[in-house]
């Protein structure tokens, strides 16, 4: 058990959940918190798909039912999104279907 100066317990966040499989190899680990949204793995995935659907910030958060706000704390949380939203908009086969659906 660690003491009370042993600090480098306490600078590791604790993961809830993780999304594997991520475009460009990519995971997203969830980090947990007693109420945050994103413990809630339903709205998680609504703003993964819709960066997966090329949606701007606004229309994603619309979608996933959360504030900008709230979306940038949790970016802020969670750095790894913003290299995930740009896998998101680069994947050529993402690409490929947006452009059959246009």
């Amino acid at each position: 058990m660690p003491t009370i100066t042993d600090k480098s317990e306490y600078k590791k966040p604790r993961i809830a959940f993780t999304y594997p499989g991520l475009p460009g190899g990519w995971s997203l680990p969830i980090r947990w918190s007693a109420n945050a949204w994103w413990m809630n793995k339903k709205k998680v995935r609504k703003i993964l798909m819709a960066f997966g659907a090329n949606f701007t910030l606004p229309e994603a958060c619309s979608y996933a039912k959360i504030t900008q706000k709230q979306y940038k704390y949790f970016a802020w949380k969670h750095p790894n999104i913003y290299k995930i939203r740009k896998a998101f908009k680069n994947d050529p086969e993402l690409k490929k279907i947006r452009k059959k659906l246009l």
